[in-house]
């Protein structure tokens, strides 16, 4: 009996150390493990001069350094000139700002003045010339400022003809009509100048960014397919290729400038390359977009009323180059014609020096520029982008082309 009654008592002497010990933990702990207060904190940096846009690091250091809780907190008394994040100060605008770190036991502060300097500029420029088509583009002007981490940026634009080329306070340069227009650029600081000078173009042709189409894979409005027996007549004296050439078919086609149906040549899907390369929301075809086959022989032109002197012409070509560039055509792209095709006023031909080649030599974009003089007693020529298709090794593969262009020069 005695023994049962001494287990009774050791157990529920047990718990009752248990229980006194879990309700009392943060008092033992208190106890247990030694507390030491933070005494003060110091930066590495009391002062720093830093230039807008550039960052240090403060480096903040706790005493003693036994301290229980080492963390402080960041600030700025100015943030428009400089802000704090985690110890990295970033130089925002000229002025000073004080950059203070405080403990968050003990409440102790150390400071660094930061002072960012005013820098004025020295000189400012702008791109010399700019072409821009009526219509169908406009351009934001970019400056460059020097020193580059000038305190002030601010500048105001100004067009000498703004019924040519308006612009407006962001420097977005919008054309509006045929000639040439200075746009100014003048800073804020110091008054500096910068000028461009801008050439807008009229585009005699009708439709030529190909975004009219008639529908999805159909011809293009506005423009006339070119017949086979002009290939034949045409190429008739051509010493390499003579003739018409091979596989006339379907002269040109349409398609809209998404995914869905701008990955021609499947199974690989390189279209996808040529997407960046052309703009609006539609591009023209020449050759069988649906597989990986050659291209067609065949083409398009517009007739244009016209006067003596100088014009641009222009186009954005895409085609593939497999073979390693043996398909790059001879005589085929650009040209202006007489009104019968067979005469020939100027003909731009792909060249293997201005291709861009993408996908390991698989996609090429071709930039066709340049200018025509349109002599006294030409009223009407005939603007023509065609190609032939030959047996292997020349095969013409499919062409893409875009933004096509005859427009005056202003004098």
């Amino acid at each position: 009996m005695k023994n049962s009654f001494f287990s009774l008592f050791l157990i529920a002497a047990f718990w009752a150390i248990v229980v006194i010990s879990c309700g009392n933990s943060e008092y033992l702990k208190d106890y247990s493990v030694e507390k030491v207060a933070v005494t003060g904190v110091t930066l590495d940096n009391s002062s720093q001069e830093l230039l807008s846009g550039y960052q240090f690091t403060l480096t903040a250091t706790v005493e003693p350094a036994e301290a229980y809780k080492k963390e402080v907190r960041w600030a700025s008394d100015n943030p428009n000139v400089a802000t704090v994040i985690g110890g990295i100060v970033t130089a925002k605008s000229a002025g000073t700002s004080i950059i203070t770190a405080t403990t968050i036991d003990g409440a102790k502060t150390a400071s660094c003045t930061v002072t960012v300097p005013v820098v004025f500029i020295e000189s400012v420029t702008l791109p010399e010339e700019l072409t821009l088509v009526v219509g169908e583009s406009v351009y934001a002007l970019t400056f460059t400022a020097v020193p580059a981490h000038a305190s002030n940026k601010n500048v105001t634009w100004k067009t000498n003809r703004p019924n040519i080329a308006e612009v407006d306070e962001n420097g977005v340069v919008t054309p509006k009509s045929r000639g040439i227009a200075i746009i100014t650029l003048t800073t804020e600081d110091g008054k500096h100048t910068a000028i461009c000078r801008v050439t807008v173009l009229e585009n005699l042709l009708k439709n030529g960014g190909c975004e009219n189409p008639k529908s999805l894979n159909t011809a293009l409005r506005e423009w006339t397919p070119v017949p086979s027996l002009w290939f034949r007549d045409y190429y008739a004296n051509d010493p390499v290729m003579p003739g018409q050439g091979l596989n006339y078919n379907q002269p040109f086609r349409c398609s809209l400038l998404v995914p869905t149906y701008a990955d021609f040549f499947k199974p690989n899907g390189s279209g996808a390359f040529f997407l960046n390369s052309f703009t609006g929301a539609w591009m023209g075809i020449l050759g069988d977009q649906s597989s990986s086959k050659s291209g067609v022989t065949g083409g398009l032109y517009q007739l244009v009323d016209v006067s003596p002197g100088k014009y641009r012409i222009g186009a954005t070509i895409g085609f593939r180059c497999d073979n390693g560039g043996a398909s790059i055509k001879r005589y085929e792209t650009v040209k202006i014609l007489s009104p019968d095709g067979m005469t020939t006023y100027h003909a731009d031909t792909i060249k293997t020096t201005n291709i861009k080649l993408y996908n390991n030599r698989a996609t090429c974009i071709v930039k066709v520029e340049g200018t025509v003089d349109i002599q006294a007693g030409l009223n009407t020529i005939r603007f023509q982008i065609d190609q032939r298709s030959f047996l292997s090794p020349n095969v013409a593969p499919v062409m893409l082309f875009d933004d096509l262009l005859l427009a005056r020069l202003p004098e």
